[in-house]
C-alpha cells in the first residue's frame, strides 16, 4: 500500500526530468542553427518567454511554464532595460491593447535583443526554432502551441 503512491511520483519526476532534458536541449540547438552563444541564446529565450507571459492567462503561463521547467531561469537571463525617456510611452501604448500592444511588446523585445548584440531580425528565428522545437518534442503537453499564442502577436 506505500509503494502506491510512489508510483505516480516516479512518473512526474520522470516526466519532470525528460521536459528539464528538453529545455536544456533547446539552447544547444539554438546556438548551433543561429551561432549565437549560450548567454544570448538563454537571454533571447528569455525575452520570448516574457512576451508570451504577457499575452497568455496566468493559466496558460502556468501550463506553458509546466513544459519548460527551467522558465524562472530563462525568464531571469532576458536583459533588463534601464528606464529611459521613451519606455514610458511604450508602456502607455501597452496598455491601449491590440496593435498598440504588440508594437511596444516588439519596441521592448527588439531592445532585449540589441542589448544582447543581436539583430531583431533574430527574432523570429528564436520564435520559430523555439515553436517548432516544443510543438516536436515527445512530451504529450501542448507547450509549442501555448508558446506560439503568446507570441503570435509579434510573429504577425
Amino acid at each position: 500500500k506505500e509503494a502506491a503512491p510512489a508510483t505516480p511520483a516516479a512518473e512526474t519526476s520522470s516526466t519532470m526530468k525528460m521536459a528539464t532534458d528538453m529545455a536544456i536541449s533547446l539552447i544547444p540547438q539554438l546556438t548551433q542553427q543561429l551561432g549565437v552563444t549560450d548567454t544570448q541564446a538563454e537571454g533571447g529565450m528569455g525575452a520570448l518567454f516574457q512576451v508570451a507571459k504577457s499575452q497568455l492567462s496566468a493559466d496558460e503561463f502556468s501550463e506553458l511554464g509546466q513544459g519548460v521547467p527551467d522558465m524562472s531561469s530563462l525568464l531571469a537571463a532576458a536583459p533588463s532595460l534601464a528606464s529611459k525617456s521613451g519606455s514610458s510611452s511604450l508602456g502607455a501604448l501597452s496598455n491601449l491593447g491590440g496593435l498598440a500592444s504588440s508594437l511596444g511588446g516588439l519596441g521592448q523585445l527588439t531592445q532585449q535583443f540589441e542589448a544582447l548584440g543581436l539583430s531583431s531580425e533574430m527574432i523570429t528565428q528564436f520564435a520559430s526554432i523555439a515553436i517548432e522545437y516544443f510543438s516536436n518534442s515527445s512530451s504529450d503537453d501542448n507547450t509549442g502551441s501555448l508558446l506560439e499564442k503568446g507570441l503570435m502577436s509579434i510573429l504577425k
